[in-house]
């Protein structure tokens, strides 16, 4: 669960797995169609961690969208190679306890 670390839009997690302590911050919103997110991990024993995410409300964000993303994720380090969209899920899928 994500806990309010800080100014506005800052979250600490811890994972399940492991106990990694990771820093969650939402950078760039407008609440209506998507959500630019940087994740990285705090100060731990084990190996870096960072992940940019892109949240979207629809399956098919638009290109303008997926640019933003891209040079949101590119300004954080990221690599054209190590930016991915994932292939569109058309399936439901069940929750797994």
């Amino acid at each position: 669960m994500l806990r309010p670390a800080g100014p506005p839009g800052c979250y600490s997690y811890t994972s399940p797995h492991g106990g990694s302590n990771l820093e969650v911050s939402v950078v760039e919103t407008d609440y209506k169609n998507y959500a630019l997110l940087h994740t990285e991990s705090g100060p731990s024993p084990g190996p870096a961690f960072r992940m940019a995410t892109l949240y979207s409300r629809s399956q098919a964000p638009g290109a303008a969208v997926r640019e933003k993303f891209t040079a949101f994720a590119k300004a954080r380090g990221f690599t054209e190679d190590g930016i991915v969209f994932l292939p569109r899920n058309e399936k439901c899928l069940e929750e797994h306890e």
